[in-house]
């Protein structure tokens, strides 16, 4: 049996940014903080919502406290140089709101 899930809970570190992919379907991309409890160590994890998590996705804001359940997809684009590049990105199914930005710590 092959099992490809994936959890996790963190900050947004950015703003999210959305694009438009053929046939108008909305990408939202969003850069998850997460860091391991009691440790300094911070990853930052890329995660791309499509369909209706991408439209909840991009009303997000940085900071923003979430959850996100997926599973890990693989991405390959060309950078600015025009290498080819690869990554391991997020693959969200759903974002669930832990605590807004906008609340004071």
């Amino acid at each position: 049996m092959r099992l490809n899930l994936c959890a996790l809970v963190g900050c947004l570190a950015r703003d999210p940014h959305t694009s438009w992919e053929g046939e108008g379907k909305q990408v939202t991309g969003l850069t998850l903080k997460v860091q391991k409890p009691h440790s300094t160590f911070v990853l930052y994890v890329p995660v791309q919502c499509f369909g209706k998590s991408a439209e909840q996705a991009a009303l997000l804001e940085a900071e923003t406290l979430v959850s996100v359940e997926g599973h890990l997809g693989y991405k390959s684009y060309v950078d600015t140089q025009g290498e080819k590049c690869s990554t391991i990105v997020v693959i969200a199914r759903q974002i669930t709101v832990l605590q807004s930005a906008e609340v004071p710590v």
